[in-house]
């Protein structure tokens, strides 16, 4: 287990290999895995889903990785299942003060967000310092509700989110380590 902040955030900067899944970091993509990702990130199966559903451009993309290499609070990856990119996975606004990390998930690959999503928990457990997971997902999102839900997360809240549209609600679900360090819903 990790627990120093500066060995947690140079720890989370690399990549890993969990259960089949190879989580590459953002900060260590080359340019073409770096546009694969913001085409993902653009199409609207993604986007639509995204409290930001505005195209990005590819400067705007570039620019937010390159930020990443100093951040100690935000850890993207893509995520390889049998040498195939098939999405991304990361932690976001971690607190380690609070004990808590936002998730964030989308697959490109049919299947595959299981697995992906899976090898952040095994990550996580590995960070002695966040105790809960927290998602934040649009309430007309019921397939990722259920995801979730089916691995352990509890909702927690629904708030009014203000976005362009100003009418979109977004739930609140977090996921919970005990005291001895095992999972559990929140």
């Amino acid at each position: 287990m990790v627990d120093n902040v500066k060995d947690i955030s140079a720890w989370l900067r690399r990549d890993f290999e969990i259960g089949g899944v190879k989580l590459i970091n953002f900060i260590t993509l080359c340019e073409d895995e770096k546009r694969m990702v913001l085409k993902w990130r653009n199409s609207w199966r993604v986007r639509k889903w995204m409290f930001n559903g505005e195209p990005i451009t590819e400067n705007e993309h570039f620019s937010f990785i390159e930020r990443l290499k100093k951040d100690n609070r935000n850890f993207y990856w893509m995520a390889e299942i049998n040498a195939e990119p098939s999405g991304v996975v990361s932690f976001q606004g971690m607190d380690r003060r609070k004990k808590v990390s936002y998730v964030g998930i989308y697959s490109v690959k049919k299947g595959s967000g299981r697995f992906i999503m899976q090898s952040l928990l095994d990550l996580w457990n590995d960070i002695k310092s966040i105790k809960t997971l927290q998602v934040e997902l649009m309430s007309t999102n019921r397939r990722a509700h259920e995801f979730f839900k089916s691995l352990g997360f509890q909702e927690v809240g629904e708030v009014r989110f203000i976005g362009h549209d100003n009418s979109r609600k977004v739930i609140s679900m977090s996921l919970k380590k005990r005291d001895d360090g095992k999972i559990h819903a929140s």
